[in-house]
């Protein structure tokens, strides 16, 4: 069953257009508008199934859950343009409409260019969707498909080779460790979701003369089928091999390549989300149960030949109705792959009726690694390993929107946990995989006050792992503002700082074959790692359906120091100027 949701056309965070920013504390990137990047807030996301664990640069290229389809009285397009300085260019332009009230057509287009601001570090994305659905006139049977083609090609400079970059004369021409090694992705991905709601059929009178029909959904069967095609490339074609160290193979080229080619069946029965109590009154079903089976079957190719991974997964999730006088309702969450013997189970008591808006949950899971992290085959570096890690989390999220108020806590024990290092980086320059036991405690809170015109958005995190240095114990983000309308409400404005800050941490290292961020792992002393704030001033405007910013980037530079390291040898972004421009047409 389709749930519409209004698009966004506020002024809120309109300003922050980096995907690799919009989290809810700042990612650590690599300084360049589309360059690779990993959260320095710990995240837990992994879920039971095939992964094959390429998520450094995911905000950039689209998947399919994250497809969005249409319903317009008038066809739409929304067209977005972003131009910074070193030819930084983000364009995005989407068209939809409707064919009658029973079927809509889109069409997604997105380009991301970005030259950088040192030597051999341009990125190019471009991503083109295709989606769409159609529906029965009783609105019981529906059809939804997409389908998208991703490629882009970075280049990779391996970081600054400098040790006194932000004292050079001219940082931009700092000379990089790499000048020809770029990477290229490249993936087709499809799917078709067929869903049909079974119910009764109930009459009502208009009229004396006159009777009406509506129809009151009790089950919805759903069936998905998906199907991708990922490739995968590294290759530096330099003649100067010493940066790798001792190389595995031998080739006039180095050269990584990988594919990954798969699909998913997937059979959902669930009851129904809503309840038609009449033929203008629709109310929230008290009751959500469902269940499901997932098979998946992937072809991984690469230099040690192929291999396949296959994956049956039995679920199912539960929200009970509401008791006691708190409004408590359970959740659960709980599948099991019958192949590989792993699971995964979430339980959730939330309390909908207080305020703030809380819930309790507790996870437990045994969960299968993603294959990079279990299986890698290259010119530098391979490694084969058997590690399941296992994960135990804990926590409490509270929330008041009428306060916008924000509470979350949680404490995880993880077992043989996957991550990849190196011993020493310069000399033999290859990785290992390993795992370790931790345990994690966080929690964050945030608030926003406003006081007539002005905005104070702040959020505050606290994280603490024994033995784990690579993520900062502290961090904050904020967004402080003033906002009205000017010029006899004609024009709708905000205009402030958004800043960032965490205390000291061990960044982690960046390993531009694999895409792997080297975990707990130390480095030389040439960059820095602590983060006073960053500043970025920004003044966002909306003229009825049109919108656009201007905002300059890491303001404070050299107000607390010359610069910053992302991480090692990857400098931040400069002093930089941006301006960006979002218009919505209705014909």
């Amino acid at each position: 069953m389709q749930t519409w949701v209004e698009p966004d056309t506020t002024l809120d965070n309109f300003a922050m257009f980096n995907p690799a920013r919009q989290d809810l504390f700042e990612n650590a990137w690599l300084g360049n508008l589309g360059s690779p990047y990993t959260p320095r807030w710990f995240d837990y996301h992994r879920e039971l199934g095939f992964d094959y664990g390429r998520h450094e640069r995911d905000a950039y290229i689209t998947t399919l859950d994250e497809v969005k389809y249409y319903r317009t009285n008038v066809p739409f397009t929304r067209l977005y343009y972003l131009a910074g300085q070193s030819e930084e260019q983000l364009f995005h332009v989407t068209h939809t409409r409707n064919f009658g009230p029973q079927a809509n057509v889109a069409i997604d287009f997105s380009k991301l260019v970005s030259t950088g601001y040192y030597q051999y570090s341009r990125n190019d994305y471009g991503n083109t969707t295709l989606s769409g659905w159609y529906t029965t006139k009783n609105n019981r049977y529906l059809i939804e498909g997409a389908a998208i083609r991703g490629k882009n090609n970075n280049e990779e400079n391996g970081g600054i080779n400098n040790d006194t970059l932000f004292n050079y004369p001219n940082p931009e021409l700092a000379e990089p460790f790499r000048t020809q090694a770029f990477t290229e992705w490249s993936n087709w991905q499809g799917r078709i979701t067929q869903s049909y709601q079974l119910g009764k059929n109930f009459s009502y009178q208009i009229n004396d003369s006159t009777t009406g029909n509506y129809f009151d959904p009790k089950f919805v069967i759903t069936h998905t089928l998906t199907g991708i095609d990922h490739y995968y490339l590294f290759e530096d074609p330099a003649t100067d091999r010493t940066y790798y160290g001792t190389l595995l193979y031998e080739s006039d080229t180095l050269r990584d390549r990988t594919s990954v080619r798969g699909f998913e069946n997937k059979l959902q029965f669930a009851t129904s989300l809503t309840h038609r109590v009449s033929v203008d009154s629709v109310i929230p079903a008290k009751l959500f149960a469902e269940i499901y089976a997932l098979q998946q079957h992937h072809i991984l190719s690469d230099q040690a030949g192929k291999q396949d991974y296959d994956h049956f997964i039995i679920g199912t999730h539960l929200l009970s109705p509401s008791v006691g006088k708190h409004g408590g309702r359970l959740g659960i969450d709980a599948a099991y792959d019958l192949i590989n013997k792993n699971y995964d189970t979430k339980l959730i008591i939330q309390f909908d009726s207080i305020n703030p808006e809380s819930h309790i949950f507790v996870r437990y899971g045994l969960l299968n690694p993603t294959v990079i992290e279990s299986h890698y085959s290259g010119f530098r570096d391979e490694w084969n390993g058997s590690g399941m890690p296992t994960v135990f989390s804990l926590g409490l999220n509270a929330e008041s929107k009428p306060q916008h108020f924000t509470f979350h806590a949680s404490f995880s024990m993880f077992k043989d946990y996957n991550y990849a290092s190196t011993s020493t980086w310069f000399e033999e320059h290859y990785l290992h995989t390993n795992t370790l036991d931790f345990n994690i405690g966080q929690a964050y809170i945030r608030k926003k006050i406003t006081l007539g015109n002005f905005v104070f958005d702040n959020v505050a995190g606290a994280q603490f792992a024994m033995d784990i240095t690579s993520i900062p114990n502290f961090i904050y983000t904020g967004d402080w503002y003033v906002q009205g309308n000017l010029f006899k409400n004609a024009l709708y404005s905000q205009a402030g700082i958004h800043f960032w800050g965490s205390s000291a941490y061990t960044p982690m290292k960046y390993d531009m074959i694999t895409g792997r961020f080297l975990e707990f792992a130390s480095y030389g002393t040439n960059n820095s790692s602590t983060f006073p704030p960053v500043i970025d001033l920004f003044a966002s405007f909306d003229i009825r359906t049109f919108r656009f910013f201007v905002r300059m980037d890491n303001i404070a530079q050299g107000l607390f120091n010359k610069g910053y390291y992302e991480a090692p040898n990857y400098p931040m972004q400069p002093r930089s100027f941006k301006l960006g421009i979002n218009w919505d047409l209705f014909y």
